[in-house]
């Protein structure tokens, strides 16, 4: 409970751990033929072929009960993530736009600014080789994402994609995370952690 902080350059803190949570009241991408064939065949598979399986990365969509610690600067925002193969990304508050010439990755390109107390995040330049939760992307894949702290203990997350390659709308996600002051994040090594390829295997 209590007011959001603030940090000493006036905008509002979002450092800390945090616990994600799923969208309470998630719609449905509108997919392209090609790519709800796709996601029908994972499906009918029970997602064999999800890249964290492989030690590869999930995604920039890294929603679920999973701890990330907010890492704030005045010209950078760091998350470490918990659960994912890359376990961190930057986010550039200096002001700079995004390089003409990408080199697409897993987690793409991370610009932001601040609109009033909401921190509005630009990601662009990825790779098609991750999923989008379950669903596949183009590199034509446009990410907003906007950080709320609304008060001291909680954050609204709003995640919207764009991808006209392979969606017919814009598919938004809104989440609420919590604050986990009490939690600290952990080492993860997926080759370390990774039982799935010796259970498929078997």
């Amino acid at each position: 409970k209590g007011p959001a902080p603030r940090t000493a350059w006036g905008t509002p803190d979002l450092s800390g751990v945090w616990n994600g949570k799923n969208d309470l009241f998630p719609e449905q991408p509108a997919l392209l033929p090609w790519a709800a064939k796709i996601f029908k065949d994972r499906l009918a598979n029970d997602m064999k072929d999800t890249p964290s399986a492989y030690c590869l990365p999930s995604g920039i969509l890294y929603n679920g009960p999973f701890l990330r610690r907010f890492v704030q600067t005045p010209k950078l925002l760091i998350i470490l993530n918990e659960d994912d193969v890359v376990q961190f990304r930057q986010i550039y508050l200096d002001g700079r736009s995004h390089p003409k010439d990408f080199n697409p990755s897993w987690m793409g390109h991370a610009i932001g600014h601040w609109e009033r107390d909401t921190l509005v995040v630009d990601v662009t330049g990825f790779n098609q080789q991750s999923w989008l939760d379950n669903y596949p992307h183009t590199e034509q894949l446009h990410v907003t994402e906007r950080y709320h702290r609304r008060d001291f203990g909680h954050m609204e997350v709003q995640v919207l994609a764009e991808d006209p390659g392979t969606l017919t709308k814009p598919w938004q996600i809104n989440m609420i995370w919590d604050l986990a002051p009490q939690e600290d994040i952990l080492e993860n090594v997926c080759t370390e952690n990774n039982t799935y390829n010796r259970h498929v295997q078997n």
